[in-house]
């Protein structure tokens, strides 16, 4: 008892002041959401919707993290173990877009139902069949292997028969929205870019040395975007043999020695598995898709660190998330400030800066930024269209023509009709407002 009540107290200290904050990125749109009746409304945004209350909102989300950080706990084993990881969890700033993010609230509920049905076994076919409000939730199930009650990854199979259409569904619609000719074939490229972000994010969530919303690692390369950032992407650098070598120590355990560290990183394993980019559906790398995997981190981590270690470290994670990047959060405008300056070499911060600019008719700045997006990257089509458009409504003719040269120059692969469609609007606009604008 006296353990859980030092984790809870914990996640009010840390995360009290969130509920100042506001609303950011998908929060804004999901404001403005019809709801089929009162209770349609109550379970969504008791889900991942704001309510437009910004402390209840906030709220929800210390309650549901709490959750979670009380059933690491309980779940693995209500222990010293148990106990060190789930305080390294709570405060873990790689847990930032499920703790923090009211948008990313899916993924906590997501989790916390999936340690649920590890702790209580009777409830575990429910657990899993809950736990797909969030796509994480399909696969989720998988990581009880390895540990004594291996046996209920049998559930997993629960949320693929009473769920499959509208898992279809959404697989069917991002990969219309998202994938281009490189996510559609398997390809020893592809298997490398897996091994690659495998290792990315284990180190990710054990240092958070960067936090973005817009990370310039595997930017336009997991996707197969412009040759020079797959050229990036494909390179055998420190991800791919941090990757190499947790593979190899898994293989080495299931082999000769098995302990529940290794459980923790199984665990890891298969909850990081299904955004590896093996098959692309969403953005290339996201802080939220570590939230579930980063709990077999910090257990396999509790086994191994020493107290003095242990100290150390969790005042990094407090100082980290609690002095320098809790203010993300507090609005839109601070996100992608904080974004740009965590990372500059991201492309897509400099982008997303550059269309603030263009809502409040900065032509000049937005033109600056896709100028430093482009400088970045500088075969990306969206930002040699974005700067085409921009010179056209700045009058600069000649210019605009020759960066939409470029732009077309540069369509990333089965994208070859959609750019096609964009260059006849921008060639046929009658006025500037019907210049179309790439997000």
């Amino acid at each position: 008892m006296r353990e859980m009540l030092i984790i809870v107290l914990i996640n009010l200290v840390f995360y009290f002041r969130t509920l100042s904050l506001g609303y950011v990125s998908d929060d804004l749109p999901a404001l403005n959401a019809k709801y089929k009746n009162r209770w349609d409304r109550v379970l969504k945004c008791l889900i991942a919707r704001p309510t437009g209350n910004k402390q209840i909102d906030h709220g929800l989300n210390i309650v549901a993290h709490t959750l979670v950080c009380l059933l690491i706990y309980l779940a693995l084993g209500g222990n010293h173990i148990s106990f060190m990881a789930a305080v390294l969890y709570s405060v873990n700033p790689a847990n930032n877009q499920g703790s923090i993010w009211i948008s990313g609230r899916g993924y906590v509920w997501c989790t916390a139902l999936t340690l649920a049905g590890l702790l209580w076994p009777y409830i575990s076919p429910l657990s899993a069949v809950a736990a797909s409000i969030n796509p994480a939730g399909y696969f989720s199930p998988l990581a009880y292997i390895g540990s004594e009650r291996w046996y209920l990854a049998g559930v997993v199979i629960l949320p693929w028969i009473f769920k499959h259409r509208k898992l279809k569904i959404e697989i069917a619609d991002r990969r219309k929205r998202e994938a281009v000719a490189f996510d559609k074939k398997l390809s020893l490229a592809k298997l490398i870019i897996a091994i690659k972000i495998y290792g990315f994010y284990f180190i990710f969530c054990l240092f958070s040395f960067r936090l973005t919303w817009y990370h310039s690692f595997m930017q336009s390369g997991a996707g197969g975007g412009n040759l020079i950032e797959r050229k990036k992407a494909l390179k055998l650098d420190w991800p791919f043999w941090v990757g190499i070598s947790l593979i190899g120590y898994l293989i080495y355990s299931a082999i000769f020695d098995w302990t529940t560290a290794s459980w923790g990183l199984f665990w890891y394993s298969m909850c990081i598995a299904p955004y590896l980019n093996l098959v692309r559906m969403s953005q290339e790398i996201s802080e939220r898709y570590v939230y579930m995997a980063n709990i077999g981190v910090m257990y396999a981590l509790a086994h191994y660190i020493p107290q003095e270690a242990f100290m150390v470290l969790l005042g990094a994670y407090m100082t980290r998330l609690y002095f320098y990047y809790t203010k993300a959060y507090k609005d839109d405008y601070w996100t992608v400030e904080t974004a740009v300056s965590e990372d500059p070499q991201g492309w897509y911060g400099w982008h997303t800066r550059a269309h603030k600019r263009w809502g409040q008719q900065s032509y000049r700045e937005a033109l600056n930024m896709w100028v430093m997006a482009k400088m970045i990257s500088p075969n990306e089509f969206k930002i040699l269209f974005n700067i085409a458009v921009v010179l056209k409504i700045l009058k600069k003719d000649k210019e605009s023509k020759e960066y939409m040269r470029l732009a077309m120059n540069n369509v990333v692969k089965g994208q070859e009709q959609r750019a096609k469609e964009l260059y006849t609007e921008f060639i046929t606009a009658t006025n500037t407002g019907r210049l179309p604008l790439l997000k």
